[in-house]
């Protein structure tokens, strides 16, 4: 509506503006017109004052005077009004009786002589104006006919035409707003106001209910292409949307198969984990069967058999667990409980390259928010990593404490520190082995997808990338510390339990 409102007011400022100086140019034109209509009848009524004196023969000054008068007297009786009063002023006496200096001019171009005047007010206030017409006889020196008219009926007209156009221009201004009011309400106003709604809507993300303008003007054509941006974005939200979910898809596979392809990494270390307490099941349950113990000893014999099972039944659950494809989904959780499971897994797997794989925890929780099943498959890979770099017997060591810093903003992952924001709580996660170490020219590319350290057939090149995108997804990264010959620290960070995560 303030648009309408300001169209309004510049349609009646203009019209009330061209009004003005219509009437302005209106009035100088009737003034000047009714000016030259009376220059003329001093001209004429002059001429007839010349006539009517060398008519009478008499010349001298007061004998001019006295046919003035004559001629003055004889117009009151016949005529209804008489304009001009007229007064003959020898050239001796002038500027006795008005300051009026008088310069005789050329014709106009009509051929009439451009008389002198002067415009004055009388005692009586009224204005007044005086032409001098020179008049030249034989016997008398040099005067001029002073033909007196009165002004008011030329300032009467003025004043009518000025309250005309006034008036006029009051009555155009209402008109005028009137109509423009209505117009712009109904077809600037409102349309606007759909128009703004809709945009808000838009940018509340809201791309439905489309805008209905009737028309053929700029107005109906904005609403237009308005509607149709809508369905363009509308369009390609749902496309977005459904390569986002593709992505998603695709991104669990990839998560899950780098989870089988762990799984089979741990099924030789699970076999011979499993070798021994079968044997000693094998073994109780073949002398229970021969029937040559006693009482006590079967019970204690069926003890050991279910401890054993028990034992073998919980790796294989960790197994089945580890290897389960579910979807992301967050819990508040104890990371120690997930830590330590991660590592008793994984422990067959060491055991056999003689590899001592050992956590440092806290007595105190460590409770966050994170899904389990992902967090356990990046502790997985970059424990499976650190055995991986090691060709000979030596340590991988999970620690896990609670420190206060700043959260990295950059995508750096060559050790170099990044821009970083406001320090908050994390945990932070360290798998340190006594590898191999990764040279300065493999850190940055480290957590690129398929790009890997390993030899051509043991690594794919996606467990870290997976790991990284997991550990950011959860409002975390991971910070890597290596030195060739020496081993690697890859230290997680995940936000601590009283920090929201961030969204991936």
């Amino acid at each position: 509506m303030r648009l309408a409102a300001k169209l309004v007011v510049a349609f009646v400022l203009g019209i009330m503006l061209l009004t003005a100086v219509y009437g302005y140019l209106a009035v100088e034109r009737e003034i000047a017109m009714l000016e030259d209509d009376m220059r003329r009848d001093a001209n004429w009524y002059a001429g007839f004052l010349m006539r009517a004196v060398a008519a009478s023969g008499r010349f001298r000054d007061d004998e001019i005077a006295q046919t003035l008068a004559d001629v003055e007297s004889y117009l009151d009786a016949t005529t209804e009004s008489h304009v001009f009063d007229a007064h003959w002023k020898p050239l001796s006496q002038q500027g006795q009786g008005n300051s009026a200096t008088l310069s005789f001019g050329s014709s106009n171009s009509q051929g009439e002589p451009e008389l002198p005047h002067a415009i004055w007010t009388d005692s009586a206030g009224v204005d007044k104006i005086t032409y001098y017409y020179p008049a030249n006889f034989t016997s008398v020196s040099p005067g001029v006919f002073e033909l007196t008219a009165s002004r008011a009926e030329m300032n009467d007209y003025t004043s009518e035409t000025i309250y005309r156009t006034v008036g006029l221009m009051a009555g155009m201004a209402l008109v005028g707003g009137l109509l423009m009011a209505l117009l712009g309400v109904t077809q600037v106003g409102k349309p606007l106001e759909q128009l703004l709604a809709k945009t808000r809507r838009v940018a509340s993300g809201d791309l439905s209910d489309p805008v209905e303008l009737r028309g053929f003007d700029e107005l109906s054509e904005l609403a237009d292409s308005l509607n149709l941006m809508c369905v363009r974005l509308q369009e390609s939200q749902d496309e977005a949307h459904k390569e986002a979910q593709s992505r998603i898809e695709a991104l669990e596979q990839l998560r899950h198969a780098d989870r089988l392809k762990t799984v089979g990494r741990l099924a030789a270390g699970m076999a011979h984990e499993l070798g021994t307490p079968l044997s000693v099941v094998s073994g109780r349950a073949s002398l229970i069967a021969s029937g040559k113990l006693a009482a006590e000893d079967v019970e204690k014999s069926a003890e050991t058999i279910k401890s054993e099972s028990d034992r073998m039944a919980k790796t294989i659950r960790q197994l089945l667990d580890f290897a389960r494809h579910s979807h992301s989904q967050r819990a508040r959780a104890d990371l120690r409980h997930v830590i330590q499971q991660t590592v008793d897994l994984l422990q067959p797997l060491a055991g056999k390259r003689n590899i001592s794989l050992v956590s440092q925890l806290s007595d105190v929780a460590a409770e966050a928010s994170f899904d389990v099943g992902q967090v356990q498959q990046v502790l997985t890979n970059l424990i499976v990593n650190a055995m991986q770099s090691m060709s000979e017997a030596g340590t991988v060591q999970v620690e896990l404490d609670r420190i206060n810093c700043a959260r990295p903003t950059g995508e750096e992952h060559d050790g170099r520190p990044p821009h970083e924001s406001e320090p908050a709580n994390y945990f932070r996660i360290q798998v340190i082995d006594q590898g191999s170490g990764i040279s300065a020219e493999d850190l940055p590319q480290l957590f690129e997808p398929f790009f890997t350290t390993k030899s051509q057939g043991q690594g794919t090149g996606l467990g870290l990338s997976i790991s990284y995108g997991i550990v950011h997804e959860h409002g975390g990264w991971i910070d890597v510390q290596s030195t060739l010959g020496k081993g690697s620290t890859f230290a997680v960070h995940l936000p601590a339990h009283d920090q929201e995560p961030a969204a991936p």
